[in-house]
């Protein structure tokens, strides 16, 4: 620390040797950051230049100088820092009582100086940080939530490349120029800055702020319009971070109810086949063309169809089924939604599990060619994670799986969608290890995956793929006892304590997991007993995830 301390002082008494106007030019340059644009350099100097000499070639004679002294360098149309010590240097060099005076007054330049929206949203983010860092010496109150709306505009950008901790910051930032009375005097800005917080924070897995925004909603919205989309993240929440989904599933139906779509959890098979044969009524004789022919524009049906989807997520497979039926029903009778290509993704794996692989890889297409044409990118992950968990993985060629899989995971992590994005990156492991890829390779794309669930706290989905991960080291000799399932990659102190947890939980699709690869590695490592042990565990689960199991390789080798 006193190296560095020392380095600065040094660089800085630099700085002060050389003239006013450049000393005062490096000072703006690392108001903006170690790298600025050389026309915004010319902007924010220009009007205070005590020189009668033009800005622009006062402000190049001065740069020149500065480069030519190794401060800073020329990468193309920008000047950078030589070194991150230069910038704290010279940035060091402004009283700290100017400092947020100098943010504001380049962050009042810069947005004046713009000339249509177009022009603020290419510059949005600097624009926002400038302000933000200079927020204390704003005065007035229409300073504050023209700055409010700032931070949420830079938010959406943020959202739409995908850049969700930036996203977080500026949602903060505006949530924090907040106070009691603008929840009444401008309540659509709080909740449109507190709803879209809870969203991103998900996306980050930061899911202790997504629960407490959340409440802060529910408490405070005037109506349930304004709490169904706080609902949606808290029911996204709670299946992920607590791995609650029968809680998750109860938040998703609780809302549905209120919004006119009534279900019970505890509906039995004999209702879902009656919705099952209703839907498949419904669908004779009707092409794509004709269920594309309506889109839906009903504002409340579209909120009922995403909460359809999302609950049903989280919902005992045979319920989640009904949610299904029901958002196929919807979209035939009041117009297809982006939630369309999801249900007939679904439901083809519904007629996949039934053995109907005729229809089942139809309506797969459909939902392709559903979500291509609603331009529905947000969906490309869960649309994918459903088809290749069923459908493709018995209807196409295992290789021809991986790369669609794989796309499908980096389009989720795009999107903010982590959970899905995790559910397909165990199923590409799980593919990848049945399509001779080397066990080596296998091993290092899973720990680069797993190091990826853990970032976005996704480590219950990626659960999933932990018994693959110890099938592998098993057969590359990292095992005590090569027939069992034991070793680094599992989190319990042994197999048999996370088997008897995971039964006692009824965690069937973990179970699928263990049992198949338990059974694997007893069979390959002659462990005849245990392998036929496994394989009737296996057989006696109601909905295993063929994503991570292939059930004919479960009966073959029963056989």
């Amino acid at each position: 620390k006193s190296i560095f301390k020392d380095a600065a002082d040094l660089l800085s008494r630099k700085i002060l040797f050389l003239p006013k106007d450049i000393q005062f030019k490096l000072k703006k340059m690392a108001c903006i950051g170690s790298q600025c644009d050389i026309t915004i350099l010319h902007l924010i100097c220009g009007d205070d230049s005590a020189s009668k000499e033009p800005p622009d070639e006062l402000c190049n004679i001065n740069i020149a100088i500065a480069v030519d002294e190794g401060l800073i360098q020329k990468n193309g149309p920008n000047y950078d820092f030589a070194h991150d010590q230069i910038e704290s240097a010279a940035y060091s060099l402004i009283p700290e009582k100017h400092q947020g005076p100098w943010h504001l007054s380049i962050g009042k330049k810069l947005l004046s100086s713009c000339n249509s929206e177009e022009e603020i949203e290419k510059i949005i983010f600097l624009i926002t940080d400038q302000l933000n860092r200079g927020k204390l010496s704003m005065k007035e109150e229409a300073e504050h939530i023209s700055l409010i709306e700032l931070n949420y505009r830079a938010a959406k950008k943020a959202i739409s490349s995908s850049m969700f901790s930036n996203a977080s910051h500026y949602l903060k930032e505006g949530i924090s120029l907040l106070d009691e009375t603008h929840r009444e005097t401008h309540h659509r800005l709080w909740i449109s800055l507190y709803v879209s917080y809870a969203e991103t924070e998900y996306c980050n897995g930061n899911f202790k702020n997504v629960r407490d925004t959340v409440g802060s909603i529910i408490a405070h919205a005037k109506s349930l319009d304004d709490k169904v989309p706080a609902y949606k993240t808290l029911c996204l929440c709670v299946g992920s971070g607590r791995k609650n989904y029968r809680r998750s599933a109860q938040i998703g139906l609780d809302v549905l109810g209120q919004l006119g779509e009534h279900f019970s959890i505890n509906q039995s098979q004999v209702t879902a086949m009656a919705e099952f044969l209703k839907t498949k009524f419904l669908l004779l004789g009707k092409d794509v063309d004709i269920i594309m022919s309506k889109v839906m524009e009903d504002k409340q049906m579209l909120v009922i169809m995403d909460l359809l989807e999302t609950t049903s997520i989280y919902c005992p497979p045979y319920f989640g089924f009904i949610l299904v039926f029901r958002i196929v029903q919807l979209s035939i009778s009041h117009g297809v939604s982006v939630n369309t290509a999801y249900g007939f993704a679904y439901y083809s794996c519904i007629l996949c599990h039934l053995g109907d692989l005729c229809n089942a890889s139809k309506y797969a297409k459909f939902a392709l060619d559903i979500m291509q044409r609603m331009q529905a990118r947000q969906k490309y992950c869960r649309v994918y994670s459903v088809l290749y968990s069923m459908t493709f993985l018995k209807t196409n060629h295992m290789h021809s799986c991986l790369d669609p899989v794989l796309k499908a995971h980096r389009e989720g992590l795009k999107a903010g969608d982590t959970a899905h994005a995790t559910v397909c990156a165990v199923i590409y492991c799980n593919i990848a290890f049945r399509c001779k890829k080397k066990l080596s390779l296998v091993k290092k794309i899973s720990i680069y995956l797993k190091k990826e669930a853990k970032v976005y706290k996704q480590e219950s989905v990626w659960n999933l793929a932990l018994p693959l991960e110890q099938a592998i080291l098993n057969l590359m000799g990292y095992a005590e006892k090569p027939s069992l399932l034991d070793g680094d990659a599992i989190p319990r102190e042994s197999i048999d304590v996370w088997m008897a947890t995971a039964e006692r939980v009824k965690a069937d699709r973990l179970l699928c997991a263990l049992y198949y690869w338990q059974m694997l590695v007893a069979y390959m490592f002659d462990d005849i007993e245990l392998a036929i042990k496994m394989v009737e565990k296996y057989l006696d689960l109601k909905n295993p995830f063929e994503g991570l199991v292939v059930g004919s390789e479960v009966i073959f080798l029963y056989g």
